[in-house]
């Protein structure tokens, strides 16, 4: 990753959103582990599910690095590792309809996802029509 890279981050509202819905979990955890033992053996499930929804927005939000530059995209993450990908390498452009978001797919497979909500997307946008052929960006 050259240092001219452009970073695409989530807006500072949202990464305080994600951070503040913490109060979600516990709040779930204590309305339904607050009065004693739950009747319904699925209200155990409640604030584990919360927790989950929770942990996955900010694993996106804060832990998920996409950068381009001239010479390609780069996807970090905890999971992932360090993906780099080409603009040459780049054979297909996706959209994902369940998890609203893009695909950029190389020749050998890797994947890159991403969606629409961070800042810089739209400079990104060109720069994939710049660099794309039609085809790959799924034109005839």
């Amino acid at each position: 990753m050259s240092e001219n890279a452009v970073q695409l981050r989530y807006p500072q509202w949202l990464r305080l959103l994600s951070a503040a819905l913490i109060v979600l979990p516990i709040g779930a955890a204590s309305a339904v582990w607050g009065e004693g033992q739950p009747i319904e053996s699925w209200h155990n499930l409640l604030p584990w599910a919360v927790l989950g929804l929770w942990l996955g927005l900010t694993y996106q939000v804060f832990l998920i690095e996409l950068y381009y530059d001239k010479n390609g995209v780069t996807y970090v993450s905890p999971l992932s590792g360090v993906v780099h990908v080409s603009w040459s390498e780049i054979v297909a452009l996706m959209y994902v309809r369940g998890v609203d978001g893009y695909i950029l797919e190389a020749q050998d497979g890797r994947r890159i996802w991403f969606n629409d909500k961070r800042s810089g997307i739209e400079d990104f946008a060109r720069a994939i029509e710049q660099r794309l052929p039609r085809q790959a960006r799924g034109g005839r």
